[in-house]
């Protein structure tokens, strides 16, 4: 029996034209760094605007829909992308992965308009903070605390070793709503955008993490 999967030849042909757009946009020695120490903001900024270009093709996300930003296509389409930039060690996303489809299954249609499409084109980038000094696993654990005023959340608090924070445009925010809860119960999601007054982003420790990334402290 031969579990090889085999493509279709419209796949094959999808694949020779995300091959094709790579071989011109990216030359060799652009890929994801061995050593952790040849990471700069220039690597990372540089495939920022490869992503933003494969955004414009819908190749970013290519399952999501297009109202959205994403390609409208086929988890095949996505398997024959993910193995070309693997091919040549291109990183894939820098967007969090849990960010995008809460939005999409949770959010308002005014949300995923502000929100979906800059991020699925590659516009903007979302990173998840529930990291403190005292809480990193357990969840449950954390201090930062989001209080109602009018229309308005005021956040207080920090978040730790955010992975790739300091490159963030948008970040997905754990905060305690409801001091009264136990546990889990009571924490909400925030997307905070980096301009937000009151809201300072830095360097917390580098090389680590996913990419072998920069880390960042957030502060509230």
């Amino acid at each position: 029996m031969d579990f090889e999967y085999a493509y279709s030849g419209e796949q094959e042909a999808f694949r020779q034209e995300v091959r094709a757009f790579l071989d011109q946009r990216v030359p060799p020695e652009r890929h994801a760094p061995v050593d952790p120490e040849s990471l700069d903001d220039d690597t990372f900024a540089y495939f920022r605007e490869v992503h933003k270009e494969m955004g414009a093709r819908g190749w970013l996300y290519p399952t999501y829909p297009k109202e959205y930003g994403g390609g409208g296509l086929t988890a095949d389409h996505e398997m024959v992308i993910d193995e070309e930039m693997a091919r040549r060690d291109i990183p894939r996303h820098f967007s969090n992965g849990l960010v995008l489809p809460s939005i999409l299954v949770w959010g308002t249609e005014e949300q995923k308009k502000q929100f979906l499409v800059p991020l699925l084109t590659g516009q903007e980038t979302c990173y998840q903070t529930f990291s403190e000094s005292s809480a990193g696993s357990d969840l449950a654990a954390i201090t930062s605390t989001a209080v109602r005023d009018g229309d308005d959340w005021v956040l207080n608090g920090s978040k730790i070793f955010i992975t790739n924070g300091v490159h963030g445009d948008l970040f997905f925010v754990a905060a305690k709503t409801d001091p009264d809860a136990k546990g889990s119960r009571g924490i909400t999601m925030f997307i905070v955008e980096k301009n937000m007054p009151g809201f300072r982003v830095g360097r917390a420790l580098k090389k680590m993490g996913w990419f072998c990334s920069d880390t960042a402290e957030l502060l509230f």
